[in-house]
């Protein structure tokens, strides 16, 4: 009988098929459309294979079955002309400009079943589908066809909803949402960033989906600019594809190019998604506006370069107490590895920096197969340099202890930890003046006589 109830849903999807109530088209799960959704889709995919499970045809049959009202389609909207109108400052406002020349990209289209537009998602499909059965996706291209290109924008949906605290909304209600503000002064909850409970050694805040949005399309960038700025051969990182690590040393060099190509591929794909989903929406059917669109992105651009900073400070603090994570240091190296004018202009970074990366790795690649000999430098015998000592570490437990101890109390077991930590930190002391005194040793006796012709060249 639930087959019948299918088809009758399928041509009819604000009514229920079983008592012919009205239903809202929704994404959020608890929702009544959602549970339907979800109840005829377990009907349709019970008894299907591993292999089954993953077959596009399958997959595109098993959705047709079933409505598709809560599709999100981005409409053939020319948002870029209408904020060139809107914008006329030539010099601060150069990241539209640049947008309009990458009209082809942004505006390329994507289609789903017979929904085509800008940006087409489908919330309902991914979750009660594609990942629910993630576990099986595991062949490259068909995993990232169908789960890795939209799992940010899956992500980020999920999050609003829980922001917003709905019970019943279709995706354009949910993205609508994200463009609410107040004013510059009270910003409201899209831009509100909220302390946490603390977590040891974790950033303590929540970042709203939004924001999180924009500044994890950051990170991916940052990734990029690590291996360029030390200068290595190729714009390689071992988290660069949908935050998977694969190491360098499992791939040859073609395995990563290809990974490379494929990972700026997948970027561009997510900062047209990003542009679209908002910059496309701040405009109704008819061309106006839907919010005070200049003091929203000002807002906005502001918030992502905030949060950035801020987030890099914390981590830098922390570093002086005890050794840093992976993660730790890649977060409080982001200001370095952007610098402050792309910081500043934060605008033009977000919306140019992909392509200059990928103008960087094609131009790599004319000079992949040349070969160098090395120039090995005869005068290279000096000696090994002094070592510099290392210097204590003291937790932040202890530290805390340290600075509060006259206030709250002493502890036996704590004083003797601090004790032990004051010795060594008094040794370390006396290290670094005779390492000192051994380095200056070092360079009159080495580093003022014995280098290279080379060095001498530039003098």
């Amino acid at each position: 009988m639930t087959k019948e109830e299918i088809k009758k849903w399928k041509i009819k999807p604000n009514i229920d098929p079983y008592d012919g109530s009205k239903i809202k088209t929704s994404i959020v799960l608890n929702s009544k459309y959602a549970q339907l959704y979800e109840k005829f889709i377990n009907e349709l995919t019970s008894g299907l294979t591993p292999t089954d499970i993953i077959n596009p045809k399958k997959i595109e049959n098993i959705r047709k079955q079933l409505p598709t009202d809560h599709i999100y389609v981005l409409n053939d909207i020319d948002y870029l002309k209408k904020l060139k109108e809107k914008y006329n400052d030539p010099e601060e406002d150069k990241w539209i400009d640049f947008l309009v020349k990458q009209k082809k990209l942004l505006y390329g289209k994507e289609q789903i079943l017979d929904k085509k537009g800008y940006t087409v998602y489908d919330h309902l499909f991914m979750h009660f589908y594609l990942i629910k059965n993630k576990e099986h996706f595991k062949h490259y291209d068909i995993k990232k066809t169908y789960i890795n290109s939209q799992e940010f924008l899956y992500e980020t949906i999920e999050n609003q909803i829980k922001l917003v605290k709905t019970n019943d909304m279709d995706c354009y209600e949910v993205i609508d949402s994200m463009l609410k503000f107040t004013s510059e002064e009270n910003k409201g909850i899209n831009f509100q960033v909220k302390r946490t409970t603390l977590i040891p050694d974790k950033w303590p805040y929540y970042v709203p989906p939004l924001l999180n949005l924009f500044i994890q399309y950051v990170y991916e960038i940052s990734y990029y600019l690590m291996p360029i700025q030390t200068l290595n051969a190729k714009i390689y990182h071992d988290y660069f594809l949908y935050g998977n690590k694969i190491s360098k040393l499992e791939l040859d060099n073609k395995k990563k190019i290809e990974y490379i190509d494929n990972s700026i591929e997948y970027n561009k794909y997510r900062l047209k998604t990003i542009l679209n989903l908002i910059l496309g929406s701040m405009y109704n059917s008819n061309n106006t506006e839907k919010i005070d669109i200049k003091t929203f992105l000002k807002i906005l651009w502001g918030q992502v370069k905030n949060v950035i900073f801020e987030k890099e400070l914390y981590y830098n603090r922390i570093r002086f107490y005890r050794p840093a994570s992976d993660e730790e240091t890649f977060y409080s190296n982001i200001a370095k590895d952007i610098g402050d004018e792309e910081i500043k202009n934060i605008k033009m970074f977000f919306v140019s920096s992909l392509f200059d990366i990928e103008t960087i790795h094609k131009e790599s690649q004319e000079h992949n197969n040349v070969l160098y000999e090395p120039v090995i430098d005869p005068y290279n015998n000096l000696p090994e340099p002094p070592k510099m000592p290392r210097v204590p570490i003291i937790s932040q437990a202890l530290q805390r202890y340290k600075m509060t101890s006259h206030i709250k109390g002493k502890n036996a077991e704590k004083e003797k930890v601090l004790k032990e930590y004051l010795e060594k930190d008094k040794e370390f002391k006396k290290e670094l003046k005779s390492y000192d005194k051994k380095l200056k040793e070092y360079n009159d006796q080495y580093l003022d006589k014995k280098l290279s012709p080379y060095f001498y060249e530039f003098k």
